[in-house]
């Protein structure tokens, strides 16, 4: 039923449906939660006993409000009104954004309150219109000040102290040339050192002077003692022989010259004549000369230097002052080398067969004559041959020692030839 407008109710009066419907139902705004639900919630106004929806009828002028658009979550909150064929937005009844002008707000209207935090920019606010009475103290901090804007005017006199300076900001230009910076203002530095751009970067360092010369805190200088070298005094310095610790000697010069003019260790054969004729008693030890008689003494002999041609043919050096001989015992096969010279080589190898190897002449070389001696020692048979290349040993009838025990001699007869002799065996 279309909406009847208003009546005045009095104790008494009847309440029909017709009156519900018509000036209630159909004058009231009713909320819905979707426009969904909106729809299913008007019908044909005919009641259910006559065959109708149940449902009110829709007439024009009815409002509601819609809480969710039709998926039921997202939020819609519109005022809604029929126009007689469709629900349409009810935008007069709501307040859009940018709808409101500044016609529409009363003076003095905007409080803090009313303003967004951070949305009033430098544009907002008129030239001059902020005064130091409008700022709370300690409420402009240097995020609020836009870079470059304070100028040397802004500043107070003396009102930047070394505080207020970054420490390394200050650089060459900002000191005036005529500055004058008094001596007292450097830091202090220990005696005796001097200022000193450095290898690397060049920068001022307070630096102890070391190597020959020194400085004390006075400005006075010192030579090491003992550094100045002969390369150090110029040719023509004509240094009067007065200055020269001890006995100067010049060519010019008569006299003696004693041990204690000459340094330790200077004079080299060169500097002896050749006619000198020393007096052997002048030599530390024991001088021999040819014509001498006596004894020579071990100490006298430097170690190493008594070859054969040393030795006299009829020198009968008694046995008993021959080295005994050296056994190396081994026990696995082995290649010769050369300190096995004149040496017992003891192959103590049990059970498994093993080799002596005669290296190349050009790997060890032994001289000719030389003499190795070997001995089978363990059950494991020794065989004597050759490397491969170019060395030939002659044996007779082999070369394998025969049996444990078994010794044999290798003689090198030339540079790659070598005489096996001994108890040998083919096999």
């Amino acid at each position: 039923m279309a909406g009847l407008g208003t009546k005045l109710f009095i104790q008494g009066d009847t309440l029909s449906a017709d009156d519900v419907n018509g000036y209630f139902m159909s004058q009231a705004v009713v909320k819905f939660t979707t426009a969904n639900a909106r729809d299913l919630a008007f019908g044909d106004g005919i009641p259910v006993s006559q065959n109708g929806s149940g449902k009110p009828a829709l007439s024009a002028g009815m409002i509601c409000f819609v809480q969710y658009e039709s998926d039921g979550i997202t939020q819609l909150n519109q005022i809604q009104y029929y126009n007689g064929s469709s629900w349409q937005a009810a935008d007069q009844f709501t307040l859009n954004d940018g709808q409101v002008t500044t016609v529409k707000i009363a003076n003095g209207a905007i409080t803090s309150d009313k303003i967004a935090a951070d949305t009033v920019i430098a544009a907002d606010i008129a030239a001059g219109a902020v005064d130091t009475s409008e700022l709370a103290d300690g409420s402009v901090t240097t995020i609020k000040i836009a870079d470059s804007n304070v100028t040397t005017a802004k500043i107070a006199d003396s009102a930047i102290t070394s505080a207020k300076i970054a420490d390394g900001a200050i650089t060459n230009d900002d000191v005036n040339a005529s500055a004058a910076i008094a001596h007292s203002k450097l830091a202090n530095a220990t005696a005796g050192q001097v200022l000193l751009g450095t290898t690397t970067t060049g920068v001022i360092t307070a630096t102890t002077i070391s190597g020959d010369v020194t400085i004390t805190g006075a400005g006075v200088t010192a030579i090491g003692s003992g550094v100045i070298v002969n390369a150090d005094v110029n040719a023509s310095a004509a240094i009067d022989k007065t200055k020269i610790s001890g006995t100067a000697i010049t060519a010019a010069d008569t006299g003696t010259v004693t041990s204690t003019m000459i340094a330790d260790g200077t004079i080299v054969n060169a500097d002896i004549n050749a006619a000198a004729a020393i007096d052997k008693t002048k030599i530390l030890g024991t001088a021999i000369t040819a014509a001498d008689t006596g004894t020579v003494t071990s100490t006298m002999i430097a170690d190493g230097t008594i070859v054969n041609a040393d030795v006299s043919a009829a020198a009968a050096i008694d046995l008993g002052k021959l080295a005994d001989a050296t056994i190396d015992e081994k026990s696995a096969s082995y290649t010769l080398v050369l300190t096995d010279k004149n040496k017992f080589i003891k192959m103590n190898v049990t059970t498994t067969a093993n080799t002596v190897t005669v290296p190349t002449n050009a790997s060890v070389a032994w001289p000719v004559g030389s003499q190795i001696h070997i001995i089978q020692y363990g059950t494991g048979k020794t065989q004597v041959i050759p490397v491969s290349g170019t060395v030939t040993i002659y044996a007779t009838p082999g070369t394998y020692l025969r049996a444990q025990y078994s010794s044999a001699t290798l003689l090198k007869c030339g540079t790659n030839i070598w005489m096996l002799m001994g108890d040998l065996s083919a096999t």
